[in-house]
């Protein structure tokens, strides 16, 4: 019973426990997967899969899955798409730590981590990474000068000989402007 029920929360061998899944002594479903982990019986996933095999690909415990057997997702598609994400790596634990629900996400942290675009004067300034990281494949290239209009030689007037180390290029105005603002 043990290697049936790894990963079923609050599962122990003994009667109680058993009766509390099992009122009428029948085998059951584990029905809090939605709630829990990830949703099976609703949504996207609901009548896509027959048994718990069908991602649980361990049968002596629940905790290894795999979402790249359904999902056409190859290594060499998901790489340049999730390039510069902090953490990324192709397996089905990461994937899942990012879309708990199986959704096509967003990074959401990038406000914490790099700039602030889902708050502040860039809020709603942008439609897609694109926008500003223009190198397809490298998130770590991006630009300011597509929306920031900044002639060279209006910022070089404004920076040379009053900003050590001044140069005319987004990194630069990154560094002394990690917020966006003067």
């Amino acid at each position: 019973m043990d290697s049936k029920h790894q990963g079923i929360t609050g599962y122990s061998f003994n009667s109680m426990d058993c009766y509390q899944c099992h009122p009428t002594g029948k085998k059951g479903q584990f029905r809090d997967h939605d709630g829990q982990y990830f949703p099976i019986y609703s949504g996207t996933h609901q009548n896509k899969w027959d048994t718990c095999k069908t991602c649980h690909v361990d049968p002596t415990n629940r905790k290894v899955f795999t979402c790249v057997d359904c999902h056409e997702h190859t290594q060499t598609r998901m790489d340049p798409v999730h390039q510069g994400i902090p953490g990324y790596s192709f397996n089905s634990l990461d994937c899942y730590q990012c879309h708990p629900t199986g959704k096509k996400g967003q990074f959401r942290d990038h406000d914490n981590l790099y700039f602030p675009i889902y708050s502040g004067p860039h809020k709603g300034k942008w439609d897609s990474c694109r926008t500003c990281h223009n190198v397809p494949g490298n998130s770590k290239i991006f630009t300011c000068l597509v929306c920031h209009q900044h002639s060279r030689s209006k910022m070089d007037d404004k920076h040379l000989g009053k900003v050590n180390g001044y140069q005319y290029d987004s990194n630069a105005c990154y560094n002394c402007h990690p917020n966006g603002k003067e």
